[in-house]
């Protein structure tokens, strides 16, 4: 079993720095994200988004579980118009790589 991975991901001017993160299949994943601007950060693998709000370091823990290349997407916070269409574009910001053990 690899060791768990703590990975940072700061989101600034809607990018992350490095944009690619390696990991092996099976690893546990604790995410500490930041951002300077209110949104969800979505990553392709999960069914779910990470709300993040300015000024607040957001965790999220999953476990890499399935091999493959996955984007890293920011959707950032509408200006209250129309939640129910997604007229904002998904802006992508870099991958996680999940190895095959």
């Amino acid at each position: 079993m690899p060791e768990p991975a703590i990975v940072g991901i700061n989101i600034v001017n809607r990018a992350i720095d490095p944009a690619t993160f390696t990991l092996e299949e099976n690893q546990k994943v604790s995410l500490g994200i930041s951002s300077d601007e209110n949104g969800e950060l979505h990553i392709a693998v999960l069914e779910h988004l990470i709300s993040v709000t300015v000024g607040e370091q957001t965790s999220f823990s999953f476990t890499a579980q399935i091999p493959g290349r996955f984007p890293i997407e920011w959707h950032p916070e509408g200006n209250g118009h129309d939640h129910d269409h997604h007229e904002q574009h998904d802006i992508p910001l870099g991958y996680f790589i999940v190895q095959p053990r």
